[in-house]
């Protein structure tokens, strides 16, 4: 059963943001072949967070160092969750609730293919148009042990390119992932032009915000990740990651972040675990026209098979399919 989008519960100060939907647009997007994977290990994170007046009172009443700290976040048993929250002023300007019985392609775009090299992060499936579904408001996406070409798996990969793109907001969806060694469940996003090209744009210059990755392997952990360059160009890979507790991954959780002009802020279940100052993800760009994160932001959802992100472990021998449910993706902007 979905639950209703509920009033706002806490406060935050507003962003500038903007938006560009196109509902009509069709057709098959481009396959990055760069990787967009976390492919060394997880950095630790100890910038200073932002002043109190970026955050909400519930964010605030976190302690700093529960977020500079090196170590993982965690939640504790006390902390009170909510799965509904969106910060206060941010009003929903796209979503999908996967109603009906098919994928809408009005929102959504197929990725088919291997991204010629493993989509760049060496994965093992080959994505397809045919595996995922839609039914009683909820969108599954199977991986398979399936023989396509050359590859033993196939999974599915979508994503809202050239279709619905963003600039700042609140992301977020819900979710249910598999507890099976070998898949790499992800909601993220890349910039909606300027990625994959040679030059300035190369990722990981161009950007990418991971809202959510999973090691499917670890059944009570999730992360999150900003990925970009400290000098303005391509091959110097900079990122910083932090790792979060929930108590099942099989468990639905609302995986979000709230993007500002000032600081990039990553939720589960309307808590926060973890932030990106600008002032961190700034440096080396010379100027804000260049700097990623001032850029519309398309989102992807996929279940990739294996692959860099968990040392290119692969599903166990007797395997033959696991799910990632997702109840609805949205956006909420001030």
């Amino acid at each position: 059963m979905k639950k209703s989008v509920l009033l706002p519960l806490v406060a935050l100060v507003l962003s500038s943001c903007q938006i560009a939907v196109n509902p009509s647009s069709s057709g098959a997007a481009s396959s990055e072949e760069k990787s967009s994977s976390p492919s060394i290990e997880e950095s630790s994170f100890s910038s200073a967070t932002p002043s109190s007046e970026a955050i909400s009172s519930e964010v605030s009443s976190i302690e700093e160092s529960s977020i500079e700290e090196s170590s993982a976040a965690s939640s504790s048993e006390e902390t009170q969750v909510d799965e509904d929250y969106h910060p206060e002023n941010y009003h929903l300007t796209w979503s999908d609730e996967f109603e009906g019985t098919s994928l809408n392609q009005n929102n959504w775009t197929y990725e088919i293919g291997n991204g010629n090299w493993g989509w760049g992060n060496g994965e093992a499936q080959y994505y397809t148009d045919h595996n995922d579904s839609v039914s009683d408001g909820f969108l599954t996406i199977a991986a398979k042990r399936e023989q396509i070409e050359d590859w033993n798996y196939t999974s599915t990969r979508i994503v809202t390119k050239n279709k619905a793109h963003f600039t700042y907001g609140y992301m977020c969806a819900r979710i249910s992932l598999p507890e099976v060694q070998g898949m790499w469940p992800a909601f993220w996003m890349l910039p909606e032009t300027g990625y994959g090209s040679e030059g300035t744009t190369w990722w990981p210059t161009s950007g990418e915000i991971d809202i959510m990755e999973a090691k499917g392997r670890i059944p009570n952990k999730t992360s999150g990740a900003l990925h970009f360059s400290s000098n303005g160009t391509g091959g110097n890979h900079t990122y910083r990651s932090r790792e979060n507790s929930v108590d099942a991954i099989s468990n639905f959780h609302v995986y979000s972040v709230l993007w500002t002009s000032e600081v990039i802020y990553w939720y589960v279940d309307g808590v926060v675990f973890f932030s990106v100052p600008s002032s961190t993800w700034n440096q080396g760009y010379g100027t804000n026209n260049s700097v990623p994160f001032h850029k519309d932001f398309h989102f992807i959802l996929n279940l990739a098979v294996g692959g860099q992100f968990d040392g290119n472990i692969e599903p166990p021998s007797d395997w033959t399919q696991s799910e990632m449910k997702i109840d609805y993706v949205r956006c909420y902007q001030a």
